[in-house]
């Protein structure tokens, strides 16, 4: 598969990239799982937490008979309702059955009818001392007390006292012997009345009067019996049937909870076993990848830097870079190759021209020796000229002195006198021009010199310039 570099770490990159992301999908899969099912125990707890709150709704307003508890209990119902909607989903989610939850469900209900039917039986029965039966049965005691006072009857008095003892009795122990002992004090005290000295208008107004507390008496103890005289009776035992029944369902469904969630633990860590293992394996894939890319890379360069090396022992243009591939290294291979054909084809050239230079060197050697050997001999003539030119100023000077004994025979002479300075001016005159001649000739002998020095160092410099050259040329040629 022939593939360029980026092409290559963008391949790397994409199975690297998918296989984090399959890791990661897994591994959220699994904690997602986990979560919902730690989801449901802590809303199972809340649960539980919400059943204890009513009771202890359910407790303070049996012993404090206060309704701000029914308002509680009613608030708290309703958050506990909408814990047990959240619970039904979170089970759905972790496909548990969700039958228990209906049973829970329907039991609540019951318990929240039986416990507003208690606050409706305790609010006949009477929320205070002065409302409903118990403030009846009180003010009907109160009357009648009072009116046995007003009479100063002490044995009716003693006898209604036991009546309300057996009242406070019952009140507080809950027990249906007091009604009894009741009754059988209420027939005493009926039978004192009846006994005693008070007029037929009295005894059939307290008659009437006990007849009204026995009334209200006997209809508090039927609303106790309906409320429940102990917790496993009435109203209480029913509530407290529900309210068992839901905490045992709750408990049931913790426990087949905390069984499936053990199984689920268990299929978890096998996941996990499993997940790990494809990740190492993943990891493997990717290390065999990275090496197999960082192969292709390295392995050309490798090849292109041996290259280099032999070229640079050998000093041999002619060896070339295997190029196989379309990746950028081949691309580097083949421009280096085209590198080395151009520095090979450039030193071709300069050793061609190269041979021009040295085959003109020659010429211009060859030049310059036959300059050399014309000013040898402009030489030897200026030379020559020199020495005639010294012979002539030494004829001039015999002529200068011939004149000058020429002018002292002229004094002898007249007639030679004059011949004599005609002879003297033309003499003058030719050793005048014999002098400019000689002053040229001197000039033209001394820049010959300098030229005939400028072309010996040029001469030098172009023995110099062909050596290198040659030398050149030899490596070209080889």
């Amino acid at each position: 598969m022939n593939l360029n570099l980026k092409n290559k770490f963008k391949l790397a990159s994409l199975l690297l990239a998918m296989a984090i992301i399959a890791i990661i999908l897994i591994n959220q899969r699994t904690l997602t799982k986990v979560q919902r099912f730690d989801k449901v125990q802590i809303e199972l707890l809340t649960l539980k937490k919400d059943m204890l709150t009513l009771r202890r709704n359910e407790k303070d307003f049996i012993a404090r008979n206060d309704l701000k508890y029914r308002e509680k209990f009613s608030k708290n119902s309703a958050l506990l309702k909408q814990h047990l909607t959240q619970l039904k989903i979170s089970v759905a989610k972790v496909e548990l059955a969700s039958d228990a939850l209906t049973t829970i469900d329907t039991a609540l209900d019951n318990y929240f009818l039986s416990f507003n039917n208690l606050v409706a039986n305790q609010k006949e029965l009477g929320l205070t001392h002065k409302l409903g039966l118990y403030g009846s049965l009180r003010n009907t005691a109160h009357v009648t007390e009072n009116e046995i006072r007003k009479h100063n009857n002490q044995q009716l008095l003693a006898d209604l006292l036991q009546l309300r003892r057996n009242e406070k009795d019952f009140m507080l122990r809950q027990d249906t012997k007091y009604l009894d002992k009741f009754n059988k004090n209420l027939k005493l005290f009926k039978q004192h009345l009846k006994s005693s000295d008070l007029s037929d208008q009295l005894k059939q107004g307290f008659g009437n009067i006990i007849d009204f507390y026995q009334q209200d008496f006997h209809n508090f103890v039927e609303k106790s019996k309906e409320k429940g005289l102990d917790s496993s009776s009435g109203l209480r035992g029913e509530m407290r049937k529900q309210i068992h029944s839901v905490e045992n369902t709750l408990d049931s469904l913790y426990v087949s909870l905390n069984s499936n969630v053990e199984q689920e633990l268990g299929n978890i860590e096998r996941f996990i076993l499993i997940t790990e293992i494809f990740g190492a394996a993943i990891g493997g894939l990717v290390v065999l990848i990275m090496m197999w890319l960082s192969r292709s890379i390295l392995s050309p360069i490798k090849a292109i830097g041996s290259t280099i090396k032999n070229i640079t022992k050998q000093n041999d243009l002619s060896v070339r870079v295997d190029t196989q591939g379309e990746d950028e290294i081949a691309e580097i291979g083949q421009s280096f190759n085209h590198m080395l054909e151009s520095i090979a084809q450039i030193l071709f050239n300069v050793t061609h021209a190269s041979n021009k230079v040295n085959q003109k060197t020659i010429e211009m050697s060859q030049l310059a020796e036959n300059n050399s050997r014309d000013l040898q001999n402009q030489q030897n003539q200026t030379e020559q000229m020199a020495t005639a030119m010294s012979q002539m100023s030494s004829t001039i000077q015999d002529v200068a002195s011939n004149a000058v004994q020429a002018a002292q025979n002229a004094q002898n002479a007249n007639s030679q006198s004059i011949e004599g300075k005609k002879i003297v001016d033309l003499t003058s005159e030719t050793i005048n021009a014999i002098a400019e001649y000689i002053k040229t000739a001197s000039q033209s002998i001394e820049n010959v010199a300098k030229d005939s020095e400028r072309i010996g160092s040029v001469l030098e410099e172009i023995r110099g310039y062909r050596r290198p050259n040659q030398s050149i040329g030899s490596q070209c040629s080889d």
